[in-house]
C-alpha cells in the first residue's frame, strides 16, 4: 500500500497476494483515496501522547485520518485515530474549517482475499471524548508510575479541559460542563 501511494508498481507472483492488491486498488478507485502524507508522527502538546499516524489523505473527496488494517479490526481503531487526529491538529495548526471537516476513516483488507470493507466515524466528538476518558483510565492505572517521572500532565482532566476548549472554540463562552 505504502508503495502504491508512492507511484510504485510491484509484481506480485503470490496469488492470495494477488488478490489483495486487487481488493486494494478496487477499493482505493471506488473511494477516491488519496494521501498527503503517511507515517508521520504528531505530539499532542495539550494532552501529553505522541503517535504515528497511517495515512492523512482524503478519502470519497473529504478530508481524513486514514488507518489501514490487513488484520482484526476492532472498535479500538477509533479511539487510535482520534488521537492521531488531535495530534495531527496541533502539529499542523489546522483551521476551524479544517478540524471541522476532519474526518476519520479505518479500512480493513484482509490478507485472506475477502471483500475489504471501509468504517467511517461519523460521530466524531463521541470518539474523541472516549479517547480522552480512556486517556485518564490509563493515567489512573499507571499512576504511581508516571508520578515517579514526575509526568507533567498527571493531575490534569484531559476530557474537561476537551470540553472547555471545544465550547470556547464555538462562541468563547465559558461552557456548562456536563459534569
Amino acid at each position: 500500500i505504502e508503495m502504491d501511494f508512492k507511484g510504485i508498481k510491484i509484481e506480485i507472483d503470490n496469488e492470495p497476494m494477488k488478490k489483495w492488491a486487487e481488493n486494494w486498488h478496487i477499493l482505493k478507485e471506488k473511494h477516491q483515496i488519496k494521501v498527503f502524507k503517511s507515517e508521520q508522527v504528531v505530539i499532542s502538546q495539550k494532552y501529553g501522547y505522541a503517535g504515528s499516524y497511517d495515512h492523512w489523505g482524503t478519502c470519497d473527496g473529504k478530508p481524513c485520518i486514514i488507518d489501514i488494517k490487513t488484520g482484526f479490526f476492532s472498535n479500538k481503531v477509533g479511539l487510535q485515530m482520534a488521537a492521531y487526529r488531535q495530534g495531527l491538529i496541533e502539529v499542523e495548526g489546522l483551521s476551524k474549517q479544517d478540524v471541522s471537516e476532519l474526518g476519520l476513516v479505518g479500512i480493513q483488507i484482509h490478507r485472506d482475499g475477502r471483500e475489504p470493507k471501509v468504517f467511517k466515524y461519523e460521530h466524531l466528538e463521541w470518539v474523541i471524548t472516549k479517547f480522552l476518558h480512556t486517556l485518564e483510565c490509563w493515567k489512573h492505572e499507571n499512576f504511581q508510575t508516571l508520578a515517579k517521572m514526575e509526568w507533567p500532565y498527571l493531575k490534569r482532566d484531559c476530557v474537561k479541559e476537551y470540553y472547555e476548549s471545544l465550547h470556547e472554540y464555538e462562541n468563547n463562552d465559558q461552557p456548562d460542563l456536563p459534569y
